[in-house]
């Protein structure tokens, strides 16, 4: 998750790298689980935690469900949630994916996916508004 305060420090590359591998080998692992039949359904940087060794790790395993047996429950925050999560409330493993993608982005740019407007491409383009005025 991490601060997302003023004053932060922003994160090294390598402490990313980390986060994401381990996050990405935490869903892939929730994903050959029963069969591949679970899905977590709620990926997003707060439910990802450092181990020792700084490499994410999924949390939230109780939400865990299987695919096409239990419906999804709507509260999940929007900024992560694929197009087919939203309208049908019902997780795949394409949305953790999808969500996965949105979450190694905010590791890219530092920025919650949360307060962004017009998609993906409101949120480059911010990005880069933002970067340009650091700049000046």
């Amino acid at each position: 998750a991490g601060n997302r305060g003023e004053g932060r420090n922003p994160l090294d590359w390598e402490t990313r790298l980390r986060i994401a591998i381990g996050a990405a080998r935490g869903i892939a692992h929730i994903h050959t689980q029963s069969g591949g039949k679970l899905v977590h359904g709620n990926i997003k940087a707060a439910n990802i935690f450092l181990n020792s060794q700084g490499y994410g790790c999924v949390s939230e395993m109780g939400l865990a469900t299987l695919v096409s047996q239990i419906p999804q429950p709507a509260m999940r925050v929007a900024g992560y949630r694929a197009t087919e999560v939203t309208d049908s409330r019902k997780a795949t493993h394409a949305s953790d994916v999808y969500s996965f993608r949105v979450l190694v982005l905010e590791l890219l740019t530092g920025k919650s996916p949360i307060h962004a407007t017009g998609g993906e491409e409101g949120w480059r383009e911010r990005d880069e508004r933002e970067k340009a005025s650091e700049t000046r």
